[in-house]
């Protein structure tokens, strides 16, 4: 990577990391407040509808993010500036097009959703309101991808803390006015300050894009045809949609069966709500949370390796992605040892909730998979492979439907604690097989995994002989313990990564001379 290039993805990474960073934290807060508002119950009915609204943003979107990035980058990078509107232009209709059908379909199919799907009519005007923000959404991916492309991160990162801003603001107001009224009408209020955020979100990336786009004025005369563009956004667009289609599906149907799997192992409606709300709105924020700072990088090497790909840059892609693994592991591993050791801390300071606390340690090894899997699956899709890394995803929803139906029903809310294990080590190891077969990255496991293991049981054992996990007061004194632990395990590695690295040299060097003691 030269070095205007490499000084532009470390700055791009650091603004997409403080964003990422502070969206995370009032997703989290935001998170509390909603749990304070509507309790378990109303956090488990409003995660219901937002997983069939999940599927309609994946019918919208139809993989226009990454097709948008790929496309851009590769006509910015090779001052390709007619190709470059043209590519937009179609990105455009072909939102407009997916993303007007998706909404369509939700708005028809709300009632027999809520009823058959949902078993809850209490969701059906949630579902009709959501219907009407895909339009936006879809055009929202699309000049997101743009502004990944052409490396100006920041002005995607704005206005998505802008859009969440406004969205807790719109939906405190909205909940002053409809919480009375009861659950239904919480989450139209819930619903209608993220759906109000959403159309703003869009045409602050609109206005952002049109003053940009006057950088790349084309030479009169010089526009490419646009067939060519438009078949090379239907080829990578396409497959990852379709993929997608089917992931997504899978993934709404598994959120739809928890509920019901778990009554079915004795847990009334209320209770069955009330678990699964905490799982996947209280629960995995707090473990998803630090990957903001990956995620970042993880959304720029895209663009990345899609030029280095084109190029034939076989050497650049194998140095990156080793330097991102290994990245990913140090982090991940620490991560979860830290999440481990404060995991009663975590819960009750953050949620007053000793069940949070204890899926958090129950699922706390489970951070190295799924914040691995993130990086993989971004290098995967910049060198082109982004069918297989969804043909998997497709497989480990499949996976995890039928766990679902068959753990759940006999071991309650431990089967899908069994469930996200086994689906996260199938995904991950498949992606990772993949991506290490393709780079021909070598890994060193005990550089990577061993080290960095040794160095958070070493911290965490010495923080928690020295003050345990003992709830903590307040969230200052549990975020001065979390920096105190981090601080401990970056020490601890470094020592132990520098003896690591002497031990290699040092065998390395002894290599030739036992080579040539041997001839002699």
């Amino acid at each position: 990577m030269r070095r205007g290039r490499l000084w532009q993805f470390i700055r791009n990474a650091l603004v997409m990391s403080a964003a990422g960073i502070i969206l995370r934290c009032v997703t989290v807060s935001f998170n509390v407040y909603l749990t304070e508002k509507l309790g378990a119950e109303g956090i488990g009915l409003y995660t219901l509808v937002m997983s069939v609204y999940g599927f309609g943003v994946t019918l919208a979107t139809s993989g226009i993010n990454l097709a948008a990035t790929r496309l851009t980058a590769e006509a910015a990078g090779d001052g390709r500036e007619g190709e470059l509107g043209r590519a937009m232009r179609c990105c455009i209709g072909y939102s407009i097009f997916f993303g007007g059908l998706a909404s369509v379909l939700l708005l028809l199919l709300a009632p027999i959703i809520s009823t058959h799907w949902l078993q809850d009519s209490r969701t059906l005007p949630a579902l009709r309101l959501l219907a009407f923000s895909l339009l936006p959404v879809a055009l929202s991916s699309a000049l997101g991808g743009y502004f990944a492309g052409v490396r100006r991160v920041w002005k995607n990162a704005s206005v998505q803390i802008t859009a969440q801003g406004l969205r807790v603001f719109l939906t405190i107001n909205a909940l002053q006015i409809f919480l009375p009224a009861g659950l239904e009408y919480a989450c139209i209020g819930v619903v209608l300050g993220g759906m109000l955020a959403e159309f703003i979100s869009f045409l602050l990336l609109w206005l952002g894009y049109v003053g940009d786009r006057r950088r790349y004025s084309p030479v009169a005369g010089a526009l490419p045809p646009a067939a060519p563009i438009r078949r090379k956004l239907i080829a990578i667009a396409v497959p990852v949609a379709v993929s997608t289609y089917a992931r997504s599906f899978l993934l709404t149907l598994e959120h739809l069966l928890i509920p019901i799997c778990l009554r079915k192992n004795g847990a009334g409606r209320e209770a069955s709500l009330a678990a699964y709300g905490t799982l996947h709105s209280m629960v995995m924020p707090i473990l998803l949370f630090p990957s903001a700072l990956l995620g970042a990088v993880s959304g720029l090497l895209i663009p990345e390796m899609a030029e280095y790909r084109a190029d034939g840059r076989q050497a650049q892609i194998r140095r990156i992605a080793a330097r991102c693994l290994r990245l990913t592991l140090v982090f991940s591993i620490g991560t979860a040892g830290i999440m481990s050791c404060h995991a009663y801390s975590l819960g009750t300071v953050i949620y007053q909730s000793p069940d949070a606390a204890e899926y958090i340690r129950l699922l706390a090894p489970l951070v190295p998979i799924m914040y691995l899997d993130g990086t993989v699956d971004a290098i995967l899709k910049g060198l082109g492979e982004q069918v297989y890394s969804m043909n998997v995803n497709i497989l480990d929803a499949l996976l995890s439907v039928g766990l679902v139906l068959l753990l759940l029903p006999r071991n309650g809310v431990m089967g899908y604690v069994a469930v996200l294990y086994v689906c996260e080590l199938f995904n991950g190891v498949c992606s990772l097989y993949r991506m290490l077969r393709i780079t021909a990255v070598e890994v060193d496991v005990a550089g990577w995994v061993g080290i960095p293991l040794a160095a958070v049981v070493g911290a965490t054992t010495l923080i928690h002989g020295l003050g345990g996990d003992y709830p903590a007061a307040d969230p200052l004194s549990l975020a001065l313990r979390i920096l105190l632990t981090a601080a401990v395990y970056l020490g601890m590695f470094a020592l132990l990564d520098t003896l690591h690295g002497k031990l290699r040299r040092r065998s390395a060097a002894e290599g030739p001379k036992k080579a040539r003691m041997a001839k002699i």
